[in-house]
């Protein structure tokens, strides 16, 4: 929802790494699909491989194979596709998820350039910190909507994704029109760093151990003792040939 005017224009192949289901263990996956292709999408090679609560079992596990696994696909895809664009999350320590397809596309991306032998234009779509990062930093990709378009992304979260409604409400609510009305991508460095740098803890942290203490998560997941493993086995798995 964040790009849904650039997915119509640009027509990309599309991965999603989970079906969208959450804790309430419903699937948006055949939403997804259905605004994938009504954009003029493509859907690729994977595309809600796993339910949300088997992602977080993969990293609270440290299932490297899956993790390459993933990382191989997505390498494929670029291949197949002779991409020259990659868009995907940025990494914000909000959601594990988001930052761990954050990290598999700075492995992917760092592998497919020294086999292409040139870059591509790797692109972050910011999802919760969009206030603080267009403080800092210039969009690359910058799209303004009209009333039309505004109106037509609307129309696609309540027919599509009911229960996101809330969600756009609160985004708008938070950051004004530009939520909704402004579409940006911002040029993603080149690299993964496997550090945190914040001075505070990912909100992933904060969240789980509350979710732990009410008896809704076995673990917390932290960025030390399980995202950054990842991020070090995808940096490996980026150097080979």
């Amino acid at each position: 929802m964040r790009v849904l005017q650039w997915l119509r224009e640009a027509r990309p192949v599309v991965l999603i790494l989970t079906d969208g289901s959450g804790s309430s263990k419903c699937s948006r996956l055949e939403a997804s699909r259905t605004l994938v292709q009504d954009a003029g999408g493509t859907v690729g090679r994977v595309f809600g491989r796993y339910p949300d609560r088997g992602l977080y079992e993969i990293i609270r596990n440290q299932d490297l194979a899956a993790v390459v696994g993933l990382a191989d696909d997505l390498l494929a895809t670029l291949e197949e596709s002779n991409a020259d664009v990659i868009a995907g999350d940025m990494l914000e320590g909000f959601n594990t998820g988001h930052d761990l397809c954050r990290m598999l596309i700075q492995a992917a991306v760092g592998r497919y350039c020294r086999r292409r032998g040139h870059p591509v234009k790797n692109y972050e779509i910011v999802l919760e910190r969009l206030a603080a990062t267009m403080a800092v930093r210039k969009p690359a990709v910058t799209l303004r909507l009209g009333k039309d378009e505004i109106a037509a992304k609307r129309s696609c979260v309540e027919l599509r994704f009911p229960q996101l409604v809330e969600e756009m409400d609160r985004a708008v609510a938070k950051y004004g029109d530009v939520a909704v009305a402004t579409e940006t991508l911002f040029e993603a460095a080149d690299g993964l760093d496997d550090r945190w740098l914040d001075a505070e803890p990912p909100y992933y942290e904060t969240f789980g151990r509350k979710q732990v203490a009410a008896g809704l998560y076995m673990e917390v997941i932290t960025h030390e003792t399980h995202m950054r493993p990842l991020a070090q086995a995808l940096q490996k798995w980026a150097a080979q040939a």
